[in-house]
């Protein structure tokens, strides 16, 4: 079957019209009926392109509109919090292949049609490994920056004009819920595809989970004591133990490694909030 501009395809008949000296068809295209239902699993087919049609649109129409194949599968926890305008049009296969290509994830289902999303690089490791300064590390920095801190956050839809008018929601802590900051910063974010409050309210509160404490890195350099090397890899999340600015247990992810000489290894690591933040209404009523 041909049309304007488009490859040919194959279709499923699904009514005839007879007319003296005509037939009308009106046929299902078969690469619209794989995008939108489901078919059984473990058909075989006719060899004949007509009888794989009919087969598959037959299939197809015996499965239950709700019924799907995939099933959740591992879920690494960890990952970046995403907020996007669901597109109707867009299937969820292509939308998480394209958030695993912007994170640096990998998804993909397999053989029992369960589905994963997972770190391409970096794995959970703090329970198994943990350094300590003067035996593991050496030359240790700690730097705290609050120069990004944020004590409040408002939310703006990017849809419309007029600022006056656009949807905003505004987040703060519950008051006793974490330590005062011992100053006050607020910062005003736009949430892209957004056009409605609810749509607003995940995006402010983990805002202020990313920004609400000081940023912690830890510069070092790493000793190779009882072949700890073997043990670290970019993005690995391991726990740290250090001293300088008084004693601290950090869970943190590995964000830099540098050979810099024989028998030692540099390594930048960033540290991970340790708790969330309770977020209640600021400035905005819902």
């Amino acid at each position: 079957i041909y049309e304007d501009d488009l490859p040919t395809w194959a279709g499923v008949v699904v009514k005839r019209t007879f007319r003296k000296g005509l037939v009308r068809l009106e046929l299902k295209s078969l690469e619209w009926l794989l995008t939108k239902r489901p078919l059984q699993m473990l058909e075989i087919f006719e060899a004949d392109s007509g009888g794989v049609a009919y087969a598959m649109y037959a299939s197809a129409m015996r499965m239950p509109a709700s019924w799907t194949p995939i099933k959740p599968g591992a879920f690494e926890p960890g990952g970046p919090a995403k907020w996007k305008k669901y597109e109707g049009y867009k299937d969820l296969w292509p939308s998480l292949k394209d958030l695993a290509d912007e994170d640096g994830w990998s998804v993909w289902v397999d053989e029992w049609c369960n589905l994963h999303y997972r770190r391409t690089r970096g794995q959970d490791k703090t329970l198994t490994v943990t350094l300590y300064e003067d035996k593991h590390l050496i030359g240790v920095e700690v730097t705290e920056d609050v120069s990004d801190l944020a004590t409040n956050v408002l939310a703006m839809a990017s849809e419309g004009n007029d600022i006056t008018k656009k949807f905003k929601v505004g987040r703060q802590p519950v008051p006793g819920s974490v330590p005062a900051a011992g100053f006050w910063r607020a910062d005003i974010i736009t949430v892209d595809n957004s056009s409605s409050i609810d749509q607003l309210k995940g995006p402010a509160a983990q805002h202020l989970n990313d920004y609400y404490f000081p940023a912690l890195m830890v510069d070092c350099t790493v000793v190779n004591e009882g072949r700890v090397w073997a043990q670290l890899g970019m993005g690995d999340i391991v726990s740290l133990v250090v001293y300088q600015g008084g004693e601290k247990r950090i869970r943190a992810r590995i964000e830099g490694m540098e050979v810099a000489t024989q028998g030692e290894l540099r390594c930048v690591f960033k540290a991970l909030p340790e708790r969330t933040v309770p977020v209640q209404p600021w400035l905005t009523s819902e």
